[in-house]
């Protein structure tokens, strides 16, 4: 988990480089990294998830975690073209990425969060339904 916490942090690389001003290149390299370590964080996540949450409420639970994960983004770009306009957009995009990387670091918290390792689960037991299903298309 805290590979997922520290991603969530790298994230801030996106509007640092933007804030930074640097050349069209470079933010476009850091995004494509970004992109990629992202994309490796969502596997940490969805392994973890699928490893500590029942199967019975792993829906459920997937469901509110995409629903908190996009829920403040409508009031984000609400936000940021007046806080722009107001501070200066380079600083809006500095205020941003501290945002990020404080909202990273009080994930690590709890301790449950910091400690958690992913324990060697049993493969699931697979019922064999040839017999019914053999049953079921000869009647």
């Amino acid at each position: 988990m805290l590979f997922v916490v520290l991603t969530g942090g790298a994230i801030a690389i996106s509007p640092l480089s933007l804030a930074m001003v640097l050349p069209l290149a470079a933010v476009c390299l850091a995004s494509f990294g970004l992109g990629v370590f992202v994309e490796m964080m969502m596997v940490q996540w969805t392994v973890a998830l699928a490893r500590n949450i029942p199967p019975a409420k792993l829906a459920r639970v997937s469901s509110y975690d995409v629903l908190g994960s996009v829920m403040a983004m409508p009031a984000g770009a609400l936000i940021a073209g007046p806080l722009g306009a107001a501070i200066g957009i380079s600083r809006a995009q500095y205020a941003a990425a501290a945002a990020i990387v404080v909202a990273s670091a009080l994930a690590l918290i709890p301790r449950e969060i910091r400690t958690i390792r992913t324990a060697a689960t049993p493969a699931p037991v697979v019922e064999d339904t040839a017999p019914a299903l053999e049953a079921a298309v000869s009647s």
